[in-house]
């Protein structure tokens, strides 16, 4: 019986093999390929409606607690605001006493205290919930204070004494200290910081944000990448709806950011490349500032 040996390929069928399977691996490819930049594409449209929403979340809540005509607002331009922002609060457990130099003493508890730090500091500046008569909602205040002292100090407590602060306040009025008594127990006492929001080019990257300063530490970014110098833009109106420059004057603050994609838009088909923008424009009515007209 004849034994059966395996042909050998010729060299003209190796290499038409090795065609094919160039063919394939190279159609393969391009189906990869394709579908990478698909992905890459899509996640940098992601981001950028990301980076607007996180500016539409962050900015109005800062702004609208303002109070233009109490100095919140401490500068302003196009492409940047300096405002008083809180960032601590706690609640008295003991209705405040007056001193005889005109300062007054609160007791605030330990727990639950909400904010950067958890304690207050001479030189912090204050506000302070004055109830006045509870039968109306037409006398309630904020008073404004500066902290001159803070020590330990518990609260007297009916079941048992807890941990709190003692804390010692100046009040920024005119005709000396106010009339605290309609200051109760649990009142929110609010701390403040300076803060700066700003048009920012970072370092790092060379790439515009929003950036964040408190106090006077070093700019971070904070939302971006932007399209450039004008990535934001921060328009000032009165209560009667007018543009405005006067920080006390205040009422309500337009806000347009302009973001666009951290990285050039690269399409499958055409191959071209470039920055893919998007933007976002609200108004944020303040605090005590009346109502401007509607945006247009």
């Amino acid at each position: 019986m004849p034994v059966l040996r395996p042909r050998g390929f010729t060299l003209v069928e190796v290499i038409v093999s090795l065609g094919l399977l160039a063919l394939v691996a190279a159609g393969l490819w391009r189906v990869l390929d394709t579908t990478r930049q698909a992905y890459l594409v899509q996640t940098q449209r992601v981001d950028l409606q990301r980076t607007l929403r996180e500016s539409f979340a962050v900015l109005p809540a800062e702004l609208r607690e303002l109070d233009a005509a109490d100095s919140d607002i401490a500068a302003m331009s196009e492409t940047s605001i300096r405002i008083r922002a809180s960032r601590q609060l706690a609640f008295l457990c003991a209705a405040p006493q007056r001193l005889d130099d005109g300062a007054v003493t609160l007791t605030v508890r330990r727990e639950p205290f909400f904010g950067m730090s958890q304690s207050f500091s001479p030189g912090d500046s204050v506000l302070l919930y004055d109830e006045g008569d509870p039968a109306t909602p037409r006398d309630d205040l904020w008073l404004r204070g500066e902290v001159l002292a803070v020590s330990n100090e518990d609260c007297p407590d009916a079941d048992r004494p807890r941990p709190g602060y003692r804390v010692t306040l100046r009040f920024a009025w005119s005709d000396g200290a106010p009339d605290v008594r309609g200051v109760t127990t649990g009142a929110p006492l609010r701390g403040f910081a300076s803060v700066a929001y700003a048009l920012y080019r970072s370092p790092a990257d060379t790439q515009w944000y929003i950036g964040q300063q408190v106090q006077d530490g070093t700019p971070q970014p904070l939302i971006g990448p932007l399209t450039g110098p004008e990535g934001v833009t921060f328009i000032y109106y009165d209560s009667e709806g007018a543009p405005t420059s006067s920080r006390a004057a205040v009422a309500e603050i337009e806000i347009r950011v302009r973001g666009r994609t951290a990285r050039p838009l690269r399409t499958a088909s055409a191959r071209a490349t470039g920055y893919e923008s998007d933007s976002l424009v609200t108004r944020v009515a303040l605090r005590n500032g009346g109502r401007a007209s509607p945006s247009p």
